[in-house]
């Protein structure tokens, strides 16, 4: 029952972030709004070796979810090169307004979330500009398969989209609250079985056993072994789901806000590296160019907070003992 209860509250909390915000990008792209922001961003994406069009797919994908951002790539006629420059900004930087949103509501700044996001995406796409291979650019992606998969209300979505605008509003209005409402039954079946779950796996002992096998990983990453669960969640769900059970494990006790924060500036910059790896690898992306620099730069931002804590409390100490 206590999972259960715990299903509940977390699902009405997320639901509270995910409706409004389903609804608010439905309007940005019914009155063309995202178009209008992508064309100012269009130099920024030149530095990065990429044609100024897909600053659209990446916006798309900031705002909603990686199913329309490969919507919006498939009508760019992009190389595989370029394909798999947007495809790891979009991996980074996706679902921007409910992950930033859960992010903070688990002990984190939405302002340095929104920050290192973003950084990262940036940096991880010049990355890849300077070190894939001129050969990529001689292949296409299978873009078509993504088109054809696009699904409304998946584990990353902040809700519906389609890609081809209904004639009326209302038409518009009523695909959206159908697809939101099928999101809200999806959404709430999966955060219930997976606190039920983990009520199970507490009372198993297997969460202490994930821990003890995955604890020598997190040391690398710079994580708390305790976070290792929530961690394995994160990428096998997806952030959204596994930031839901980080804020009740956080509000339990069962981890400081502190060891929250450092495991959030990783799930921030590399989580779901089970699906949302596979969905792009489906469409033809090499999944190790994918992979790896999510994984590097998420372990660099970890670290980095790590030594900014060391050095905050560093001088907090010399601040208390001057005052003495």
């Amino acid at each position: 029952m206590d999972g259960i209860r715990a299903g509940g509250r977390t699902t009405v909390w997320l639901l509270s972030i995910m409706v409004p915000v389903s609804f608010v990008v439905f309007l940005l792209r019914r009155f063309g709004i995202l178009g209008f922001i992508s064309s100012a961003l269009e130099p920024v994406f030149a530095l990065l070796s990429l044609p100024g069009s897909t600053a659209l797919a990446f916006l798309t994908g900031l705002f909603v979810n990686l199913y329309s951002a490969i919507a919006v790539m498939a009508e760019l006629s992009l190389d595989l090169r370029e394909t798999t420059i947007v495809a790891l900004m979009a991996l980074i930087a996706h679902n921007f307004l409910v992950e930033i949103s859960v992010l903070k509501a688990t002990g984190s700044s939405a302002i340095r979330m929104i920050a290192l996001r973003l950084i990262a995406a940036v940096v991880g796409g010049f990355v890849l500009a300077v070190a894939l291979p001129a050969s990529l650019a001689d292949r296409s992606p299978t873009l078509t398969v993504g088109v054809e998969s696009v699904r409304p209300g998946d584990a990353d979505s902040a809700g519906a989209v389609h890609d081809d605008e209904p004639a009326s509003f209302t038409a518009a209005f009523v695909g959206w609250a159908i697809d939101t409402l099928l999101l809200i039954v999806r959404l709430s079946l999966i955060l219930l079985a997976l606190m039920v779950g983990e009520r199970v796996l507490q009372e198993l002992g297997a969460i202490r056993a994930i821990g003890r096998h995955l604890g020598p990983l997190m040391r690398v990453f710079g994580l708390p072994p305790s976070s290792a669960f929530l961690w394995f969640v994160s990428n096998t769900l997806g952030l959204a789901y596994g930031a839901g059970v980080l804020r009740a494990e956080v509000a339990n006790g069962h981890l400081s806000r502190e060891d929250g924060d450092l495991l959030n500036h990783h799930i921030a910059v590399s989580h779901s590296l089970l699906e949302d790896t596979l969905l792009f690898a489906a469409l033809g992306v090499p999944a190790l160019w994918i992979v790896a620099p999510r994984i590097a730069l998420a372990m660099i931002a970890v670290w980095e907070r790590r030594v900014e804590l060391v050095i905050g409390r560093g001088l907090r100490g010399r601040s208390a003992a001057t005052a003495k």
